[in-house]
């Protein structure tokens, strides 16, 4: 497999007939990724406190994360398991920061008021498409997120936007090639706020 992540804001011997299961399924994917339990269960790091709060879906079409069509014309749809986009990409913004070594973590909003800095956002985009072709498929996500910091300390901000986009191509789909893509380009997005912000004195600053 080969996978291609873009800049930051920046069968042999049987061919299945895919695509054929109905406009009515959905396939639903786990954002955070369920393929690394490690990043979850990770402790959290020392310094400040971050409280990341569940994210507002401003998506234009909020009734799924993407398509998948078939090489004969079927239709079915992705989703985030659980049904419920701005907390899911919440819990993966955590993860991501944990990973980093920040002392992050979700909290409800009047949890996040009491931490250093509480973290909120938008979903401008979060999406994955599939598309079957002749002995492979081609793959395709994007992400752009909205985010803000404010800082307790002395009621500064940081607002930032976040995007990513990449591409896959698999001779055999199965859902965990879109959900791992999505994943990929969620965690290369959060990526640009680990790199572009720094602590000073308990407060997130841009560097």
């Amino acid at each position: 497999m080969k996978r291609l992540i873009a800049g930051l804001g920046i069968g042999l011997g049987v061919v299945m007939m895919l695509g054929c299961s109905g406009q009515s399924e959905m396939i639903s994917l786990s954002i955070p990724s369920l393929r690394d339990p490690a990043a979850a269960k990770q402790a959290k790091g020392a310094g400040p406190t971050v409280g990341v709060v569940r994210f507002e879906d401003k998506r234009a079409n909020r009734s799924h994360l993407g398509t998948k069509t078939g090489r004969l014309g079927g239709i079915e749809h992705f989703g985030v398991r659980g049904n419920d986009p701005g907390q899911a990409a919440a819990t993966a913004l955590a993860d991501y920061l944990r990973s980093k070594g920040w002392n992050a973590s979700v909290m409800s909003e009047s949890a996040a008021s009491s931490a250093d800095v509480m973290v909120s956002g938008e979903i401008q985009e979060m999406e994955v498409d599939a598309k079957n072709g002749f002995f492979s498929t081609d793959l395709s996500s994007k992400v752009k997120v909205l985010v803000q910091g404010n800082n307790k300390n002395d009621g500064s901000k940081v607002r930032m936007t976040l995007t990513g986009s990449g591409t896959d191509s698999v001779f055999w789909f199965s859902p965990d090639d879109a959900q791992g893509l999505v994943n990929d380009v969620m965690a290369e997005s959060f990526s640009k706020l680990v790199s572009s912000t720094k602590f000073e004195n308990g407060a997130l600053r841009l560097n």
